[in-house]
């Protein structure tokens, strides 16, 4: 839907550009039927990536605790800030070779969305850089998106939706 708004009322949709649009939306149907084996708290998915970038880079995490347990009922919400932290810290270490990345979540003011942003001490992205695999996955998992560069260092700030049953109910 967010893509179809960015081409505008006016414009005629190809056959390329319904495709664009379609696929990324048959691929997330496809996921939503996988099964998920286990909910994976955004802590115990962090201490994996800290793990794994062991000696290499420093990782902290803030996070309220009750936005922790919104996200732990959420498998969808989980799976999608962990692949987003997986690609922004992978990023800031192969191509920018940072040696901090501070990770902040919190809630939307409307409590609806999460808002996440990755911090690192690399160096300056460049912005003629040509969008990749990165790009591709930020505009699927996310709202919206930004990178920039401020002072000594690299910003990704992106908002993702908060899918959580137990809050619809609530509201009911």
């Amino acid at each position: 839907l967010r893509r179809i708004e960015q081409m505008g009322p006016a414009s005629k949709l190809s056959s390329r550009d319904l495709e664009f649009v379609r696929q990324p939306i048959t691929d997330a149907l496809l996921l939503l039927r996988e099964p998920v084996s286990k909910t994976q708290n955004i802590e115990d998915s962090l201490q994996e990536l800290i793990e794994l970038w062991s000696g290499a880079v420093d990782i902290t995490l803030s996070i309220p605790p009750s936005l922790s347990h919104e996200i732990e009922c959420s498998p969808t919400t989980s799976r999608a800030l962990a692949e987003l932290l997986r690609e922004a810290i992978s990023n800031a270490i192969r191509h920018g070779d940072a040696t901090e990345v501070v990770v902040e979540l919190r809630s939307t003011a409307d409590d609806q969305d999460i808002h996440v942003k990755v911090v690192n001490n690399g160096a300056p992205i460049l912005m003629t850089a040509t969008p990749g695999l990165g790009t591709q996955l930020l505009d699927d998992l996310t709202l919206s998106w930004s990178r920039s560069n401020y002072k000594n260092s690299v910003i990704l700030e992106a908002v993702v939706p908060l899918q959580n049953n137990t809050r619809s109910e609530e509201r009911r």
